[in-house]
């Protein structure tokens, strides 16, 4: 091992948090080519880390095998998390990469009733954690690529929820202040198990723009709008409509039938009875 790859190791094994921080601030690819320099006990310590969004992205980057031992390897939740984020064949490719015991377990946890705040909840939205400074955390908005309300959501690096930053106060704060030293931790949090429909005239719809969705241990799930709600229970509404309209056209065609061969039964008695 050269001096450099020691040195770089040594430094993640003891000040983790601060290497992750560093490379925060760094593309994709770049992260990516440290990580392939890193024992796995590093990478899993980074993954358990990173920014969920950073964290997929680079996920992405890397092989099937690759993703088994990783999953295998950090904490259960926050690989649920990543895996929530791939598409079917993705997942299932994932799945049998792993030990019968592990897939039924994640299987377990990835589903919800369909009605749930957690199946129609958005699993993975843009987050900043905690610890960062307000600069870093401006820096981070700019390189982002994807739609960024002026809510964000904070989160602690293990990924609990911590509370929201308004985008406007971030940008007006002390860019050498930490990142919690702003934040609005009074917003209400939803549990992924309760009903859709439950929730659709919540008080904190009068304030908040979206609301965070945590399990029990108060881990960030995903947060869920008011508008995403509306729009699943007019889905909702729409399609047992029709299914409700193809029913009652079945049941008039029964109907006709039966009574059409009433008719002509009674047809045919008056017309033995006539002979």
């Amino acid at each position: 091992m050269s001096i450099d790859k020691l040195i770089l190791e040594k430094y993640f094994e003891n000040h983790i948090d601060e290497a992750v921080k560093i490379i925060s601030l760094l593309t994709d690819s770049e992260i990516l080519s440290i990580i392939k320099n890193l024992t796995n006990e590093n990478v899993y310590k980074i993954f358990s880390r990173i920014e969920r969004y950073r964290a997929i992205k680079i996920f992405d980057l890397l092989g099937t095998k690759d993703h088994a031992e990783i999953l295998t390897n950090i904490p259960t939740n926050v690989a649920v998390l990543i895996m929530r984020q791939m598409d079917k064949d993705k997942l299932n490719s994932v799945l049998t990469e792993l030990s019968d015991n592990i897939a039924v377990q994640f299987t377990t946890m990835l589903q919800y009733d369909e009605f749930s705040v957690g199946a129609v909840m958005t699993s993975n939205p843009f987050t900043l954690t905690d610890d960062i400074l307000i600069h870093d955390a401006l820096e981070n908005i700019k390189r982002y690529d994807g739609k960024i309300n002026s809510q964000i959501f904070i989160v602690a690096r293990d990924q609990k929820f911590k509370g929201i930053v308004d985008l406007h106060q971030l940008i007006r704060g002390n860019t050498k202040d930490e990142l919690r030293t702003i934040i609005d931790t009074n917003i209400p949090k939803l549990f992924p198990q309760i009903n859709v429909k439950s929730i659709s005239d919540h008080k904190g719809w009068q304030e908040y723009y979206a609301l965070p969705v945590t399990d029990g241990d108060d881990l960030f799930l995903g947060v869920i709008t008011l508008e995403l709600i509306r729009n699943f229970i007019e889905a909702k509404s729409k399609k047992e409509l029709r299914q409700f309209s193809a029913t009652g056209s079945a049941l008039g065609e029964l109907y006709r039938i039966g009574l059409s061969g009433l008719i002509r039964s009674a047809a045919e008695i008056t017309t033995k009875t006539e002979k």
